[in-house]
């Protein structure tokens, strides 16, 4: 059921998400995630987890996220 749950939702990702391709890896590390990761980076949600924040450079990461949300504010 969790497994049915979570691709699910990677799914809905997909749609948030362009260029990530949840769909076809529902966010298991695989050859392709890792690939996406260095491209596009972790998107925010992902922070928490310690490979990704080292990987995203962390901070700087974050702030680029946060700079985009108000800019798309007004």
């Amino acid at each position: 059921m969790a497994k049915v749950t979570r691709d699910s939702l990677m799914e809905e990702y997909a749609q948030l998400h362009p260029g990530y391709s949840f769909e076809r890896h529902k966010g298991y590390g695989t050859a392709g995630h890792i690939d996406t990761l260095g491209r596009l980076g972790p998107l925010p949600h992902r922070f928490s987890f310690a490979p990704v924040w080292i990987a995203g450079g962390g901070q700087q990461q974050l702030a680029l996220w946060v700079t985009r949300d108000k800019a798309r504010e007004g």
